[in-house]
């Protein structure tokens, strides 16, 4: 059987090896795609991270699911356009699927008469790059009002991606809501969609929220709970739900049409690549645990890409 090189965990707590593994057979409405960055080639898409060892993106070789993928536009690099799929997911998951937001999806059954100009979105974290293509995408399908709190050296980016608004994330938490209050009076029903790429604490979030109308939050992280004492009166209640960027959350009839839409939104500058560091030397362990040190130890090194093939290059 043929084999490929992969970086492997082979204890739980030790850093990654260099290690080799069978290059993996696909099933029934599978691909096997050779990896440039993470699993893009001719065509990308997103490796599922409850499929196992085959689905992983640190090594040569990987399986995608044939229904979501798509070819790499002409005028993108793999690494430009890595920086989109790889982390576009998790929003799309959490703005459009019922398990986060539930806004309509353009092309879903009765999306053409939800009015999406009148609606608001707020991003918490609007500077991650989770956050930025949040705001991208709620940009592409109309919505109104999108409002980003991130870091002001983000505003001029945020704003050139579809952000009417971005606040100061240093703000007190009183300067947030009484600015918000501003932007989004309660006597016009207040906010009811937040998307907070930032906290596992919720309480910023849901303050936010509407108190007259029920809102919901979608974070990226478990939630670790909301101080009900700080959050203000909601009469109509909230929720909060936890997404993730898994693509199996984002099959029919949403994955399809994502997968089918997105290479010509990147084609026509309606997504926009992300900024991103490459890795040297391919499948080199000690930068890979590098990183990954670095996100440990509570500091954000940026978007790194790994090359499993060397320069594009490989068997």
């Amino acid at each position: 059987m043929a084999s490929q090189s992969a970086l492997v965990i082979t204890e739980v707590g030790k850093p990654l090896s260099r290690s080799t593994r069978a290059i993996p057979k696909p099933k029934q409405n599978e691909v096997l795609v050779k990896v440039l960055v993470t699993g893009r080639d001719l065509v990308f898409g997103q490796s599922n991270i409850v499929g196992g060892s085959d689905c992983g993106g640190v090594q040569q070789y990987v399986i995608l699911d044939a229904d979501l993928v798509a070819q790499v536009p002409s005028n993108v690099s793999a690494d430009q356009e890595s920086t989109v799929s790889g982390n576009l997911i998790a929003p799309l998951v959490s703005l459009f699927s019922v398990g986060g937001l539930g806004i309509l999806f353009p092309g879903i059954p009765g999306s053409e008469s939800f009015d999406y100009k009148s609606q608001t979105l707020v991003v918490i974290g609007g500077g991650a790059d989770t956050g930025k293509l949040g705001v991208q995408l709620a940009h592409l399908v109309g919505i109104g009002r999108i409002i980003a709190i991130a870091s002001l050296s983000s505003e001029e980016q945020l704003r050139s991606f579809g952000a009417s608004h971005v606040l100061d994330r240093h703000l007190p938490n009183a300067e947030l809501k009484a600015r918000m209050a501003d932007i989004v009076p309660e006597a016009e029903g207040g906010v009811v969609y937040i998307f907070d790429v930032a906290n596992a604490n919720h309480t910023l979030a849901v303050s936010l929220l509407s108190s007259t109308r029920k809102g919901v939050v979608a974070g990226l992280q478990p939630d670790q709970g909301v101080d009900e004492s700080s959050i203000g009166e909601k009469k109509a209640g909230y929720e909060v739900k936890f997404t993730s960027g898994n693509c199996a959350a984002v099959k029919e009839p949403l994955g399809k049409m994502f997968w089918k839409s997105l290479p010509g939104w990147i084609e026509a500058g309606k997504i926009k690549p992300l900024d991103f560091k490459v890795i040297e030397g391919g499948l080199n362990a000690v930068e890979v645990n590098r990183v990954l040190d670095e996100y440990r130890d509570g500091r954000n090194p940026g978007r790194w890409h790994v090359h499993p093939n060397g320069d594009f290059g490989g068997p």
